[in-house]
């Protein structure tokens, strides 16, 4: 019987070859496309899952509350993961986690590297396997350190790491004590270089210290635990560690482990948007095998006569038809597998992302994948099963059956539906280009172009005091450099502002708190080299010792808050220090436009001063001779160190690569459900014109044209299109609106993106149409009408 059905289904589908391959090549596409797009969604969506107790596992983070509004901060304290493992009777383990640039030393050869200082609880908390050695026996001795699979194989290639030394920071040794597997990518917590939390620079003397907050914290509860239940310990907890009026500004919180990821990138608004891309083109690909298996029903309708007079049951039609549909979804399938196979790579580097996606290596994957195709055959094939099983014989040979009005109209109102996704998915693209390109091109109030930055902090060397001397005479070259018209040293720059925040109060301030305001340091050329304007008061003095102690350079955001419509004798509390607003500057974006322009105090330190971790070099144009110049300088200073320098607008743009990114994939997916969408409606209109040959000739004898042909067969999908349209731009009008509320600076919806993805799809359906319409106005009337 199975061998009968399947010759049977490859007889069908070789003698309607076009329709099969239309179906096959469409669902292929499909399934290809939802499990590159899916699957990287997936993994955006599941970041920290593959660790054990990730259910159990919190950061701890905390609220600084200000007259102006809550200002969370995951920066907390040394003493706080003890103090919390004492008070709180359900956190069973924590773990501390300070990352930080540092310095490894190997063979005469200097890098800069990230190193995570953590505690030994750490692999309690955390699923990181070993390569080599265990988390046992990995911190034995206080100066070991575990290196990250990469980082072992780039420090030690083909060698046996373990035992082996790595200088860090100049001065400390530390011993290879264990190499992990390959994190997986979806891992929020990365570590290349790990090492006792002890081991940190000052650590003894700050054990206690609960002034300085800079590291994260990490508890897990005991399972079944109720972490509100924790939460409302804190106030209790807060005011015993701290004095009233600290207290009364600072709160704690917890964040699940399985949040964290969104916290940090926004990520789940984007993931959710690409799988439902990614339903949409399957729901393309399956509304073009429901539309042509319905479609050629009644053509098939004497062979289903034929078999229920030799004795078919219903249930054997319906497995027949049925079988049909999963050979197709099976091919299909198979079609498909080979395409992400040689569409991944591609994949990846044309969307510039990390991906990990191997079908044949995750079995759970595969067969998942294997079930949704075959599924998609068998409901697909569900509805023209059903209906060709009721066909009665007598009907079959009397007379002919005629698509029924229901019939005609489901297949209306699934067109309908494939070009409202597609429709909507055109719009996504269109808005989400212009809001990243209105985000690039904005005016930020600051002088991006020809700005070299070079990173360089005194603490990279061993010698502080040396290393001042020398960074200050690459500055002096630098300016020497025809094209150099300034050069200045800062501890931010815009577009790496780390958040740096001090609590000042401003002359005439009533609330009882202090504003929690962010804070930068700079030179007299900072603003010069920027191109920020200086609308009120005065730059900083060079030089001055006076200025350093007593001055502030404030921005309008600051003036704003703090209520002043002036600066002129107004003068703003840090400490126990009181100082001077000398000057004004305009707002400049230092963030990415999704976010509004904060206060800012901006306070003078000299150029050579140990606190800067910039040096912006302002050119008039920006050559390769220039920048060779730079490194020849360069070698002066660390002869042993790449040079290493970003361009300021390069580096301000990769803020919005999320966008970038998601516009791109939206842009390229979009395309390929409308070239989908399109082979269906080819396989409809190459139905519908070989059903009305005979009309098409007769009009054609009584003298109609061949283009008063093309119209009238046109006329239905323009209509469906306009439908379309009507349904899609609501929907996509309040999924993209939500989206744009999350950047303080936004485009405003404009017609077009909305009237062109109409236009053009419309455009694209009357071109698909129209190429097979002229096939059948083009014909002879008496190859038609010759059977008559």
């Amino acid at each position: 019987m199975l061998k009968n059905y399947l010759k049977v289904a490859f007889r069908s589908l070789s003698r309607h070859r076009f329709y099969a391959a239309l179906n096959i090549v469409g669902l292929g596409i499909s399934l290809a496309a939802a499990m590159l797009i899916s699957t990287y969604a997936l993994q955006e969506l599941t970041y920290d899952h593959f660790h054990e107790k990730a259910d159990d596992i919190y950061q701890v983070y905390k609220e600084r509350i200000t007259p102006t509004g809550t200002q969370i901060g995951s920066d907390t304290w040394i003493p706080l993961k003890e103090a919390l493992e004492e008070d709180f009777h359900s956190v069973v383990a924590g773990s501390r986690v300070f990352d930080r640039q540092s310095w490894i030393e190997k063979d005469g050869e200097q890098f800069q590297e990230v190193v995570s200082h953590i505690d030994p609880e750490f692999f309690e908390l955390f699923s990181f396997s070993f390569k080599k050695g265990n988390a046992e026996k990995a911190f034995l001795n206080k100066h070991s350190v575990i290196l990250s699979e990469e980082m072992a194989e780039k420090y030690f290639a083909g060698k046996d790491p373990l035992g082996k030394i790595i200088h860090l920071d100049f001065e400390q040794e530390f011993t290879v004590s264990g190499v992990l597997d390959k994190i997986p990518l979806n891992a929020t917590i990365r570590p290349d270089f790990m090492v006792l939390m002890s081991t940190l620079s000052g650590y003894e003397d700050n054990i206690n210290n609960w002034g300085s907050a800079f590291l994260d914290t990490y508890i897990m509860l005991q399972p079944g635990s109720d972490p509100s239940a924790v939460t409302a310990q804190f106030p209790a907890f807060i005011q015993k560690t701290w004095n009233e009026e600290i207290a009364q500004r600072t709160n704690l919180g917890l964040r699940p482990l399985l949040e964290r990821y969104n916290a940090l990138t926004d990520s789940r608004q984007y993931a959710i948007m690409l799988l439902m891309i990614a339903i949409g083109i399957l729901l393309i690909a399956i509304i073009n095998f429901v539309n042509l298996s319905t479609a050629r029903t009644l053509d098939r309708a004497r062979e289903v006569g034929m078999r229920k007079v030799l004795g078919a049951r219903r249930g054997q039609i319906i497995g027949q038809f049925l079988g049909e549909s999963v050979l197709i979804g099976a091919i299909a399938l198979l079609l498909s597998v080979i395409l992400v196979e040689v569409s991944r790579p591609l994949f990846v580097e044309a969307f510039d992302i990390q991906f990990d996606l191997n079908l044949f290596a995750d079995q759970q994957l595969l067969l998942f994948w294997i079930g949704m195709g075959l599924s998609i055959g068998v409901l697909a094939g569900l509805y023209p099963a059903f209906l060709f099983s009721n066909y009665r014989p007598i009907d079959t040979f009397k007379t002919k059956i005629r698509a029924s009005r229901g019939s005609v109209f489901s297949r209306h109102v699934l067109v309908t539906l494939q070009f409202g996704l597609s429709m909507a998915l055109i719009v996504g693209t269109l808005v989400i280009w212009r809001q990243v390109e209105f985000m690039q091109s904005a005016e930020l109030n600051f002088d991006q172009n020809n700005l070299v930055v070079v990173p360089v902090e005194a603490r990279d060397f061993p010698d502080r005091e040396a290393a001042i001397r020398s960074i200050e005479r690459f500055k002096e070259e630098a300016k020497s450099l025809a094209n150099v018209s300034s050069v200045a040293s800062s501890s931010h720059i815009p577009g790496s502002w780390d958040g740096w925040f001090t609590f000042a109060t401003p002359d005439g301030w009533d609330a009882e708190q202090p504003m929690r305001v962010r804070t930068s340091y700079m030179d007299e050329h900072f603003f010069e080299t920027y191109g920020i304007k200086v609308l009120e008061g005065r730059n900083f003095i060079s030089g001055s010792e006076e200025e350093r102690q007593t001055s502030m350079i404030i921005n309008r955001a600051a003036m704003e808050a703090f209520g002043w419509e002036s600066i002129a004798g107004h003068t703003i509390q840090r400490g126990e220090r009181t100082y001077q607003v000398v000057g004004l500057v305009d707002d400049y974006n230092f963030q990415s436009l999704e976010n509004e322009v904060a206060p800012i105090l901006h306070m003078y330190r000299a150029p050579d001063n140990g606190v800067h971790n910039f040096v912006s070099i302002k050119c008039t144009n920006l050559e390769t001779r220039l920048i060779a110049s730079l490194q020849d300088s360069w070698k002066t200073l660390a002869p042993n160190r790449e040079f290493d320098y970003f361009f300021v607008d390069d580096n301000f743009a990769r803020q919005y690569e999320a966008e970038e990114r998601l516009s791109s994939i939206i842009f390229a997916f979009s395309m390929l459900a409308i070239i989908i969408a399109c082979m269906g409606m080819l396989g409809l209109a190459a139905y519908a014109a070989e059903k009305r040959r005979k009309e098409i000739s007769i009009r054609k004898v009584l003298g109609a044209s061949s283009w008063e042909m093309i119209l009238m067969l046109n006329k239905s999908i323009t209509w469906l299109v306009f439908l379309a349209f009507l349904l899609a731009i609501p929907v996509a009008y309040l999924m993209l609106n939500d989206w744009l509320d999350g950047f303080a600076y936004r485009v405003t919806f404009h017609p077009l993106y909305f009237l062109l993805p109409g236009i053009g799809t419309l455009v694209i359906a009357w071109l698909t149409v129209s190429f097979q319409s002229w096939k059948a106005a083009r014909t002879n009337p008496v190859e038609a009408l010759r059977d008559e």
